[in-house]
């Protein structure tokens, strides 16, 4: 893949060094920079806040058209209301809960956002607002929440998404606030499936500190949580790049985190996920990117994908086909699948009995093996190489 004008704006438009800032002043000289994709692009990935922010610190953001500067003003605006929404509901919850004696910990935007790490608010974005509890007293937290008033949120999957496998689940049903925030009460941030182990409360409220008044997870371990979730598992793939924007401005607070992630992926068997965060960081911040080796090429390719649906669904698929870690759990699930027990029916065409061959194609229905692409296919199987070495 070749660089084009318009994701070397994006990519040297992400992190606040001087020579991005350099960079970003030539490009706006010497390139045709397509403004409408650019702003399209950042908005999709959760960064067109930092667009917009280091546009002006390279003092060229009047070089942007008017309808998409309009457009990037806008948003800026928006999450730093939004942001100001988010700090006050995870606040109030975690007082809630700690009056109750249930122990939290806000976890990615949430952790981000009252740890203040980004320099302005606004400049983070976020789906929901993510709280970590230990496993026993998650259903307490659970019912405390509707009864100050969230209630369950109804989240409608495309027929053929596979059902999630056991070691993916990581939280209880996603709730929504009167406010319209979204919440989601974690009892663990992640399952190493080769360890057999979470990675959860016990692992993070003993190495939490304190910051802003406010008791945060580890700095070291919200950049594994961050990179988990992003890279090796792929479910926010499209928001890579705001990923790598976090490690960022976590290690700009707190530099020696850097050399303790490396330690704390070792334990997870994470090491090559973040070797391979980290060397794309390195070319971000000094505007190499052009130069980057075949790994960190390969995650800032993906990116700027346009779309990462296809890329989730087939990392889904590897996921759920993979009987090398956990086989019975895993063909037992597929059984489950074939018989459609423990799972909703997803219309009315779909057989919930008669022959196995029904059954087998009642199944196949529900892979998409349509939003499957073969490039993807190559592409999952790269990354999944590198994220899943030691």
């Amino acid at each position: 893949m070749t660089f084009t004008p318009t994701d070397k704006l994006l990519l040297s438009a992400l992190l606040p060094t001087a020579t991005n800032q350099q960079r970003l002043t030539e490009l706006l000289s010497n390139s045709e920079i397509d403004w409408a994709l650019a702003v399209r692009r950042s908005m999709a990935g959760g960064t067109a806040a930092l667009l917009r922010w280091n546009l002006a610190r390279a003092a060229v953001l009047g070089r942007v058209p008017k309808p998409e500067q309009e457009l990037l003003e806008k948003e800026s605006h928006s999450w730093a209301v939004r942001q100001q929404i988010y700090v006050a509901e995870a606040t109030q919850l975690i007082e809630a809960f700690r009056e109750k004696g249930i122990a939290s910990l806000p976890l990615k935007g949430a952790a981000l956002m009252l740890g203040e790490y980004y320099p302005l608010p606004g400049l983070r974005s976020a789906v929901d607002v993510d709280l970590l509890l230990p496993a026993e007293q998650a259903e307490a937290a659970f019912a405390l929440a509707e009864a100050r008033g969230y209630e369950k949120v109804e989240i409608k999957k495309p027929v053929r998404v596979a059902v999630p496998l056991a070691h993916e689940l990581r939280h209880l049903p996603v709730l929504r606030g009167r406010s319209g925030v979204l919440l989601e009460l974690h009892y663990r941030a992640f399952h190493d499936l080769r360890r057999h182990r979470d990675f959860g409360w016990a692992e993070m409220a003993e190495r939490a500190v304190r910051r802003n008044d406010v008791l945060l997870p580890a700095t070291e371990d919200l950049a594994l949580h961050l990179i988990q979730h992003t890279i090796v598992d792929l479910t926010s793939a499209y928001a890579i790049l705001r990923t790598l924007a976090d490690l960022h401005f976590l290690f700009a607070a707190e530099p020696k985190a850097r050399g303790r992630l490396l330690i704390r992926a070792e334990e997870f068997a994470l090491s090559g996920a973040v070797n391979m965060a980290l060397d794309a960081l390195d070319c971000l911040e000094a505007n190499t990117f052009e130069q980057a080796g075949a790994q960190a090429r390969l995650l800032l390719e993906t990116a700027l994908m346009g779309s990462s649906q296809s890329l989730f669904e087939t990392a889904r698929l590897f996921e759920y086909l993979d009987l090398r870690q956990q086989p019975v759990a895993r063909i037992k699930h597929l059984y489950q699948l074939l018989t459609l027990e423990n799972a909703p029916q997803p219309s009315a065409t779909v057989p919930s009995s008669g022959s196995l061959l029904n059954r087998v194609s009642a199944m196949w229905r529900r892979l998409h093996w349509k939003g499957v692409a073969w490039t993807d296919v190559r592409r999952v199987l790269a990354i999944r190489k590198i994220t899943q070495s030691k």
